[in-house]
């Protein structure tokens, strides 16, 4: 773990300088490469150099992806499952409320084409009782079988939902998902900035490195071996 008697004290620059300094030594960026003229001085280029690393570890800690208090984009394993099961419970009503009698009914009692029809048929001299009750019987049958897509929809998404309920993608909030984030992001800074293979060994270069990224983002004093040896050994 890091030493908080230590790092306590460290201002955001130290912690910058303290991140970079574990990397050296550090490779000459290739932009920089490209701009090195025969007769410059390795003081010059080192210079250059720290002034390159420096920055990049900045934006590493300020990178907002790092702040964010919203869950991860999957949303979490927990509250994606509930979503499912609220869903399924709606849908259950949809399915039991839509195959009543009463329901159909109601669509069609308040269908503007049905009174329309129903004027129009009164309005004729030869109209009889049975007229109306075989409007009534083929507008009833009409609004249900416009209810089977509907119906067949939700009966998709419900199966969904079951799938979803069963086995919820997302996010565990207890697998650290932001310190696998962190460790994500220190791999690609050492990558690009030393010239030293990362390892996960104990208390390791690139262990402390991970440990003092974390501290520096989120203000917690934190061991990410764990985390450091979990993405290295899955990129084997």
């Amino acid at each position: 773990m890091v030493d908080k008697s230590i790092t306590g004290e460290l201002t955001p620059e130290d912690f910058v300088r303290a991140i970079a300094d574990l990397m050296r030594p550090w490779k000459v960026p290739e932009g920089l490469l490209k701009e090195i003229a025969p007769r410059v001085t390795r003081a010059a280029v080192l210079r250059d150099t720290s002034i390159a690393v420096l920055e990049a570890v900045r934006r590493e800690i300020e990178d907002p992806r790092y702040t964010r208090t919203d869950s991860p984009e999957m949303g979490f394993r927990s509250e994606n499952k509930q979503d499912a099961e609220d869903l399924v419970h709606a849908l259950n009503v949809v399915e039991r409320v839509t195959a009543k009698s009463t329901f159909i009914a109601s669509l069609v009692q308040s269908s503007q084409e049905f009174h329309s029809e129903q004027e129009a048929l009164t309005e004729t001299a030869e109209w009889e009782l049975e007229d109306l009750d075989r409007l009534w019987i083929k507008k009833n049958k009409e609004a249900a079988e416009e209810l089977v897509p509907l119906r067949q929809r939700a009966a998709r998404l419900k199966k969904q939902c079951q799938k979803i309920i069963a086995n919820p993608p997302g996010e565990d909030p207890r697998s650290g998902y932001r310190q696998r984030d962190v460790v994500c992001g220190a791999l690609l800074l050492w990558l690009e900035h030393s010239t030293k293979r990362p390892t996960a060994d104990r208390n390791s270069e690139f262990c402390r490195f991970a440990s003092l990224l974390w501290e520096a983002i989120t203000d917690d004093p934190r061991n990410m071996e764990y985390a450091c040896r979990k993405l290295l050994g899955w990129l084997r």
